[in-house]
């Protein structure tokens, strides 16, 4: 039986989120097997056990025999252990020809890695799992990148679709804050490629989210999502929450939380996430700030991204079951006030296969916000390359404009 099946069948979204009858839920012999297996297909044998300050677990597992190989499209999948030559290459005059960043470099990572061989896989609960994938689902059912819908509301820049375009990666350096956020709320940033029609639509995301009821806690983190959809049946995850992201660093985590947060009106602190697709193997690399490979996205995951995107997104998203939504990004929108507003710098992209990557193309940029969040200053500036400001107070959706 599929798991998000189980899923959809369980309690109300309420009682799961809020956490009050997290262990009163009832599932039937069936379902509670099938999530038994599940769990044991990520929480693989240990070569060793990490545990951090803020009580994250990770197992540090044989690289081998991580869950991504469980996917049954990876059964005969050959673990990339590094992108290729041409990628690094391309990868290193990337980075020769960005602009310096003006604002504070982060890092993040553990502080003590996984031995040679093995990769950190955060150990998941069944309550964790029942979570991760109602979430999951819920944000794929809604298309917030184009309109509101559903408590979901985004505001940033996308590529409008050109036939003669497609896009083989993106990145870009996020202003990291952490809006305050409650249960049933979540307030991001991210990058995001995409590809496909209405019922089969393909995509993976990077970037910081602040999530209660993903990650136990209100603190910002690192988080990665991908999802295919074929004839309208949807696979996918967050992070390593099911079979599909193949880790490759021994001591980054997909979940990792950011020590550094900027202040409103004092020190600015970025991070640089980048999406890359290999053209020797068709596989879609996540790459961080300091040219570390997280890991991959397969290229067997995907029905539509073996031959690029057709468009891509940078901004914010945030999701309220509440009457209220959350802020986002710093909480403020100041158009022009790069030390008060979120933004994005070094905004790029890959428009050639195999080529490095070049300032987004301007004539093909849009802007869209969503009631309580805008959008705005995207432009081409010396010293911080492209960039936009996004964000807001959020509040009452009834007393936000359309």
């Amino acid at each position: 039986m599929d798991l998000l099946r189980i899923v959809i069948g369980l309690v109300t979204f309420y009682q799961i989120l809020s956490g009050h009858a997290i262990n009163a839920i009832s599932l039937s012999k069936e379902e509670d097997a099938e999530l038994q297996r599940e769990l044991q297909a990520i929480n693989k044998p240990a070569v060793k056990t990490i545990k951090t300050k803020h009580g994250d677990i990770y197992d540090c597992v044989n690289i081998y025999k991580q869950p991504a190989l469980d996917h049954p499209l990876l059964k005969n999948h050959k673990v990339q252990m590094t992108p290729s030559s041409a990628l690094l290459r391309n990868l290193r005059s990337s980075s020769s020809n960005s602009p310096s960043s003006v604002i504070n470099p982060v890092k993040i990572g553990l502080e003590i890695g996984c031995p040679e061989g093995t990769v950190p896989i955060q150990r998941t609960s069944k309550e964790d799992l029942i979570r991760a994938r109602y979430i999951f689902r819920r944000q794929h059912a809604n298309d917030y990148s184009i309109k509101a819908s559903e408590g979901y509301e985004f505001a940033g820049i996308f590529l409008k679709p050109d036939t003669n375009k497609k896009y083989y990666g993106v990145g870009a350096t996020l202003n990291i804050y952490q809006p305050p956020v409650g249960s049933q709320q979540i307030s991001a940033a991210m990058i995001k490629l995409e590809s496909g029609g209405p019922g089969n639509v393909g995509s993976v995301q990077t970037g910081w989210m602040v999530n209660p009821d993903l990650y136990n806690d209100t603190r910002t983190r690192l988080f990665t999502m991908w999802s295919q959809v074929n004839n309208g049946r949807l696979s996918g995850c967050y992070n390593t929450y099911c079979p599909g992201f193949v880790v490759t660093s021994f001591d980054y985590a997909l979940n990792a939380y950011f020590n550094n947060i900027s202040e409103v009106n004092g020190k600015q602190y970025g991070y640089r996430f980048s999406i890359i697709q290999d053209q020797s193997t068709g596989n879609m690399w996540l790459i961080n700030e300091e040219s570390i490979k997280l890991g991959y996205w397969p290229k067997e995951l995907f029905s539509n991204l073996g031959n690029g995107a057709d468009t891509v997104f940078w901004g914010g998203m945030v999701y309220s079951n509440l009457p209220a939504s959350p802020p986002m990004g710093s909480g403020l929108f100041q158009n022009g006030r790069y030390d008060r507003t979120c933004f994005m710098q070094n905004v790029n992209v890959i428009t050639v296969a195999g080529a490095p990557f070049t300032t987004a193309d301007d004539a093909l940029v849009q802007y869209k916000n969503t009631r309580c969040y805008n959008a705005a200053d995207y432009s081409n500036v010396e010293g911080w390359g492209y960039r936009f400001l996004f964000g807001g107070e959020g509040g009452d959706f009834q007393h936000c404009l359309e």
